[in-house]
């Protein structure tokens, strides 16, 4: 009774989102890497196991495997896409209304050669880029304290406070495009060397080894109200020319201050929970470029852009639901170079139906 298990496949790839230096949008990754055959792809989505028990001083439970994120999120997804599952291990705590979180997900690795391990080496920003830089793994890990309150079957409340350290983080995976083909509001010229991408998103910037606060609030209200807000605060970080194989992250000219802010606040009004029920709902999505890292946030949102979002569901059975779903962004920085409006800003809108089936 104390041990829990699950596995799932899905098409279109694994776990984490596919590195934004290659396409224009954040489709999954296949098992192999390789994005152009996503399409036909079957992945492992999930293959964990839970170990759970009351020692007298709450529920604890033990999770390891490919698993979604151990840590409340918001409907809204600023940080964690609900799609993204990780690799790693997770501990839970719950007692009464307080709780506990906290995990260590494996994100991916560095590799390189073992020359000059000597009892002199330093480490540091740049002399991880170098080719005879021993290997290492990038790892996530997150402590979130959690609160729940239930003051009626009408009403209730959740309140999590986390801090996130994603270390070994670097390269591509860990960089998000720049819009609008290079952008002095950014930091970025027009002529700034760079993989080329089209001509939308054509210019990236990393994020070194972040470090985020994360706040997240829920409410449930009378009447089939919800409300829910996420916020999430990273480091100070500074960006500009992307950086090329072997220099140092973060070393930009000219050097540009980035937003490192993020957060969403949304509505909604009605349940899903028997056939014929249905929800609608808003909300607003404000993202920092250097806030959230786009492989692992909102697919549908991207860090940079602020919009509004429009969103029903409704079940025609039991177990089967139709979604609709009206998205439009806007960039938050708007194309400030010689002889281009400075008022331009990248807009975009999004229609999306999807239909769900629960088993």
């Amino acid at each position: 009774d104390n041990v829990e298990w699950g596995v799932g496949v899905r098409t279109n790839g694994t776990a984490l989102l596919n590195n934004p230096s290659g396409t224009l949008t954040t489709d999954w990754q296949t098992v192999g890497g390789n994005a152009a055959s996503g399409d036909l792809a079957i992945g492992l989505e999930n293959a964990w196991f839970k170990y759970g028990n009351d020692w007298g001083f709450g529920d604890i439970g033990l999770v390891f495997g490919r698993q979604a994120a151990a840590f409340a999120n918001s409907r809204n997804q600023v940080l964690i896409d609900s799609d993204v599952r990780f690799d790693g291990a997770a501990q839970t705590w719950q007692w009464g209304s307080f709780g506990l979180n906290f995990s260590q997900y494996v994100l991916g690795a560095t590799s390189g050669g073992t020359q000059n391990a000597a009892s002199t080496y330093v480490e540091n920003e740049f002399t991880k880029k170098l080719p005879n830089t021993p290997s290492s793994f990038q790892v996530l890990y997150s402590f979130q304290p959690t609160f729940k309150w239930k003051f009626s079957d009408e009403m209730a409340a959740m309140f999590a406070a986390g801090y996130h350290a994603w270390s070994g983080t670097s390269g591509t995976n860990f960089q998000n495009l720049i819009p609008n083909n290079g952008n002095l509001g950014y930091g970025i010229g027009a002529g700034a060397a760079s993989l080329a991408n089209g001509t939308v998103f054509q210019n990236r910037v990393s994020q070194e080894n972040s470090r985020m606060w994360h706040f997240v609030m829920n409410w449930q209200l009378p009447f089939m109200l919800g409300v829910d807000f996420e916020l999430v605060k990273n480091k100070a970080q500074v960006y500009g020319a992307p950086k090329t194989p072997g220099t140092p992250d973060n070393t930009p000219t000219p050097k540009v201050d980035q937003d490192s802010t993020a957060w969403a606040a949304g509505l909604t009004y009605g349940q899903l929970k028997k056939a014929h029920d249905f929800m609608v709902g808003y909300s607003y999505h404000d993202k920092g470029l250097g806030a959230v890292h786009n492989r692992f946030t909102n697919d549908k949102v991207l860090a940079g852009f602020s919009g509004h979002d429009f969103h029903g569901s409704y079940n025609v059975a039991n177990n089967f639901a139709v979604n609709l779903k009206y998205l439009t962004l806007e960039e938050k920085v708007g194309k400030q170079q010689t002889g281009v409006d400075l008022a331009k800003k990248l807009k975009f809108s999004l229609w999306e139906v999807s239909t769900g089936v629960k088993f």
